[in-house]
């Protein structure tokens, strides 16, 4: 959790924004080890705060973050994580218990498999400018970099490149109209399975 709590306050000191202690412990604890999340959701607080004097205390945070557990960038790190049985828990809790269209599911699995994929090969091309690293990746924001760099470690190019045409073959699935359900499902297995530790060897 102190890790969490140091990403929270790295990402607000870039942002600007004054949060109180515990709100950064609230934070830490809804939004978890979510790096784009966190993003979005302090910068979100950024807007607001700009209008309210003094630190943004637990109450106030509350009401506007998103605080679900079940979301599609989770999906994407249980994947990532080889933690199939979470991913699989999260594709239904997302179709049927929030009822989120496959699609937009996809969506952000595809943006976030091709922003990790991206910035590992480069790395391991041995980039070393941030800059030039995010340019490649599409990111707005350099300093993410750090982030994703943990995010990744333990994971090699080539095993994020296998998840491309899988997700490509779920866009083609779902759009011929096969049942959303059992494609993610079967899917995420697959994808999961490219991410198990004994796939980690290099």
């Amino acid at each position: 959790m102190d890790a969490l709590i140091h990403q929270i306050q790295a990402i607000a000191q870039d942002l600007q924004l004054s949060l109180a202690a515990e709100t950064e412990g609230f934070l830490a604890e809804a939004l978890g080890n979510d790096t784009r999340l966190i993003w979005n959701e302090l910068g979100k607080l950024k807007l607001y705060s700009e209008s309210q004097p003094g630190p943004l205390t637990v109450s106030q945070v509350e009401q506007l973050v998103n605080t679900s557990t079940q979301n599609s960038l989770q999906l994407a790190q249980a994947i990532r994580d080889g933690e199939t049985a979470q991913a699989l828990q999260l594709v239904a809790d997302l179709l049927l218990t929030h009822n989120e269209p496959a699609l937009k599911i996809l969506a952000t699995l595809t943006g976030q498999f091709r922003t990790w994929t991206l910035i590992k090969l480069s790395l391991e091309a041995g980039e070393k400018d941030d800059k030039a690293i995010a340019a490649q990746a599409d990111l707005s924001n350099p300093k993410r970099l750090y982030f994703l760099r943990k995010e990744l470690r333990g994971i090699t190019g080539g095993q994020l490149l296998k998840t491309l045409p899988l997700l490509l073959e779920l866009e083609y699935q779902l759009k011929r109209g096969a049942d959303p359900y059992a494609s993610l499902q079967t899917k995420v297995m697959e994808l999961s399975s490219l991410f198990q530790p004994m796939h980690r060897r290099r």
